[in-house]
């Protein structure tokens, strides 16, 4: 599971035992408490509200020592595991307790309660659909084709269009390994990091002479769609005498409206995910993912790491740089080159939905 929010709304993704895919308010039904955070694995959702806390503490803690000293469990086996599961009933015998399917299966001491029926207690669906590696959530509560939604065409459909199929066959799909998460916060508006992103590769050259050297632009073409905008660019180098290639023979740069990317170069795919945070600042969630063969590589996951640091650290640089220059009183509005093509695209959807809100 995970939980995480947009704008007001807490939210939590599971899976449940089925292998389905399910959405939820992260709020309880009883006295709307916050019920998870972070993520990980879990068979139920358990209300904190009338949880005894320092019994839930005394349960991880416990879990922690055995992990450090196996040769407890190795020694006591079976009663390990069954001091375990005391500890766990004792834990959810206290507070409301939600099935992965959302579903309460348990209300302390609300018996004969009049009008209380569990099974409008539940935890309040958000629609969820699936495309490729990627979950989808739906927040509009007036959506009335719930299971339409959840369909692979129509997700692709309204979501990506025309590109869904651009994208697949340019190996952005589930057989990826994730690897890790890297979060940014800078100091510029969501959308100087956006209009960096879609400049054609117009500053490559001159800000990512590392990453220029194995790419080349002049091959950079740029294809807009609907609600979406692709730059691809061939790969310039080969790999090492190491057999190190982290760009591989082409990359390709997705721009999804209004805040998504995806980035399939090599054996990667890395994602952001541009989050405002006020009018001279965001944050950008970056996930990586790694094709399963090179998953248990650690030299090769650490150094393409540190190359692609090195890439958001000088884009960093150049976006708090635009960020100051809007702000001078010197800067009225610019121009675009020719090879900006999808930033123009993306500020005409913009104009657009800010002109009919």
């Amino acid at each position: 599971m995970a939980s995480r929010w947009l704008g007001d709304v807490e939210y939590l993704v599971c899976r449940d035992d089925n292998g389905k895919v399910h959405a939820f308010h992260n709020v309880c039904s009883h006295h709307a408490s916050i019920l998870a955070s972070g993520s990980g694995k879990k068979s139920c959702f358990v209300c904190p509200y009338h949880v005894n806390t320092m019994l839930e503490l005394f349960l991880i803690l416990t879990r922690l020592i055995m992990r450090k000293h196996m040769q407890f469990r190795e020694i006591f086996g079976r009663a390990v595991s069954l001091y375990f599961l005391f500890l766990r009933i004792l834990v959810l015998w206290q507070g409301w307790t939600y099935g992965l399917s959302g579903s309460l299966v348990k209300a302390t001491r609300m018996t004969g309660i009049e009008n209380f029926y569990s099974q409008e207690m539940g935890l309040k669906p958000i629609s969820v659909a699936v495309w490729g590696p990627f979950v989808l959530l739906n927040m509009n509560q007036n959506t009335s084709n719930w299971e339409e939604f959840r369909n692979d065409d129509a997700v692709a459909k309204d979501w990506l269009g025309s590109s869904a199929n651009i994208l697949s066959q340019g190996g952005v799909d589930d057989s990826l390994s994730y690897i890790c998460r890297r979060e940014y916060t800078i100091d510029c508006n969501w959308k100087v990091f956006c209009d960096n992103y879609l400049d054609g590769g117009y500053h490559v050259p001159y800000a990512h002479k590392g990453l220029a050297s194995g790419l080349d632009l002049n091959s950079y073409s740029t294809t807009m769609l609907e609600r979406v905008s692709i730059q691809e660019c061939g790969g310039g180098s080969k790999a090492g005498e190491d057999g190190y290639d982290r760009l591989g023979s082409k990359a390709l740069y997705a721009f999804i409206y209004p805040n998504f990317m995806i980035n399939r170069y090599g054996p990667w795919m890395d994602t952001n995910l541009v989050i405002p945070l006020g009018p001279r600042k965001c944050k950008v969630v970056f996930d990586y993912f790694l094709e399963p063969f090179l998953k248990e590589d650690e030299s090769f996951i650490e150094r393409s790491l540190e190359e692609s640091e090195r890439v958001q650290m000088e884009d960093i640089v150049l976006c708090e740089n635009v960020q100051r220059g809007l702000e001078s009183p010197a800067y009225v509005k610019g121009r675009y080159a020719p090879v900006e093509e999808a930033m123009h695209h993306f500020h005409c959807l913009l104009h657009h939905n800010l002109s009919h809100s």
